[in-house]
């Protein structure tokens, strides 16, 4: 369920934002929060989902997890 929000839409300078939940209700409320907030907003619904999306998106070596 990788998802975002294309740059162009929050502005070029906005900042970005991952939400991960297994909730697809949880992810569309707060992708829609946060998306009209200003952020480029990126969603997954799974730890492994989100861990991919840090690396081949961003270029992620090493990450930080917290619960």
């Amino acid at each position: 369920m990788s998802d975002s929000t294309p740059a162009d839409a929050a502005g070029p300078d906005a900042p970005s934002l991952l939400i991960v939940d297994d909730e697809h209700s949880n992810l569309a409320s707060l992708g829609k929060i946060f998306s009209r907030e200003g952020f480029v907003v990126h969603l997954a619904a799974t730890g492994e989902e989100a861990l991919d999306l840090l690396r081949e998106r961003f270029g992620f070596r090493e990450t930080w997890v917290e619960d």
